[in-house]
């Protein structure tokens, strides 16, 4: 049997997708921070004509509590609908001033990659916190843990149950004053049940500033390398690697 891994295939970044707020004072966008958020839309172009459309919708509880819901759907390289996503994301001050913000969500995932192979179905539980690095440097730490709950549906072999989980840290820099950023992200993913093993590493590289003077039109390019191995009744065709590049153009709300 030919293991073919779907190109998406668990391919999330819980936060950093999401990553839109408004400052305190003059409500502008800063993509450096990933626990504050907005209203925005976002288009998606990866290097292989595959891409994403998304957007979210934000609000507060109280000053202390916002919340936001975000949406996406997503095609493959023959520009078909390929995948969806559903998030419901909450955020929070906790008044410790090592770990000043964290914010919380649920997510629902859709892969329809391989309709003639796998389908993927998703929950996910998620954790991140903004822990300050320097303020001189302006440097901030984003540790994120996740709990996964995936099914894998193999077309020719039925259905099967995993959980795992998701490690992340968002290591982000603010260049000048026009809130420009570079961000590095490792992340790891791990699912196992009923013969299924699914594991993936990503290394990423993301840098964002913005295209107008009242700050509504940002631009992300963003470089990834992943390296995944997807397994079934001990049966793999070893680990895929892949580079991939994206344009991200946002679209803010204020």
């Amino acid at each position: 049997m030919k293991m073919t891994l779907p190109k998406t295939l668990l391919a999330l970044s819980l936060f950093q997708p999401l990553a839109a707020f408004a400052t305190e004072t003059k409500n502008e966008p800063d993509l450096a921070d990933l626990t504050k958020v907005s209203t925005a839309l976002t288009l998606v172009v990866k290097d292989d004509s595959s891409g994403v459309f998304s957007m979210e919708v934000s609000g507060k509880y109280s000053a202390d509590v916002s919340y936001m819901l975000h949406a996406e759907g997503e095609w493959n390289d023959k520009q078909e609908y390929s995948a969806s996503r559903y998030q419901f994301y909450n955020v929070m001050n906790t008044g410790v001033s090592f770990a000043p913000k964290a914010g919380v969500s649920y997510d629902y995932f859709r892969i329809y990659e391989d309709n003639d192979y796998l389908d993927v179905d998703m929950h996910a539980i998620g954790f991140v916190s903004l822990i300050p690095i320097s303020k001189s440097w302006k440097i901030n730490l984003f540790p994120q843990v996740t709990y996964l709950d995936a099914t894998f549906d193999f077309k020719q072999n039925g259905v099967r149950s995993t959980l795992g989980t998701m490690l992340a840290a968002y290591l982000s820099k603010y260049v000048g004053d026009n809130g420009s950023y570079f961000m590095l992200f490792p992340e790891y993913y791990k699912v196992s049940g009923e013969g299924v093993e699914y594991e993936k590493q990503n290394i990423n590289l993301s840098w964002g500033s913005t295209i107008t003077d009242d700050k509504k039109w940002w631009y992300i390019l963003q470089y990834s390398h992943t390296e995944e191995e997807l397994s079934l009744d001990g049966m793999s065709d070893g680990l895929v690697k892949n580079d991939i590049f994206k344009l991200k153009i946002r679209r803010f709300f204020f």
